[in-house]
């Protein structure tokens, strides 16, 4: 008897919250190891476990190749409702140091 290294499918007490939680989702649903979603979007697997378990956020130019592989856009994915959130909005895709920026907001 094989053994499945997956679980069944995302817990659905647990809420989509942030981009790692969309992806990973995804990836439970479609049954496939991290470094298979890895190759689709063009990153390695560490990246791609550091979004899912909301250690670090990818990266603007992954955005794209991560909304194919979804097949949505998530809905808060573009959504600043905090100071701390626009903020980091901004920098991301103005592609800005956060130096420069504070220098700016002052």
């Amino acid at each position: 008897m094989e053994r499945s290294i997956f679980a069944p499918s995302y817990p659905s007490s647990r809420p989509l919250i942030t981009l790692g939680d969309h992806i990973l989702k995804k990836r439970l649903d479609l049954r496939l190891e991290q470094k298979q979603v890895a190759k689709i979007i063009g990153t390695d697997k560490c990246s791609i476990a550091n979004w899912e378990h909301n250690r670090s956020e990818p990266r603007t130019r992954y955005l794209p190749k991560i909304i194919d592989f979804l097949g949505y856009t998530p809905k808060d994915l573009f959504t600043a409702n905090t100071l701390p959130r626009k903020f980091a909005l901004t920098v991301k895709f103005t592609g800005l140091p956060k130096n420069r920026w504070q220098i700016n907001l002052v």
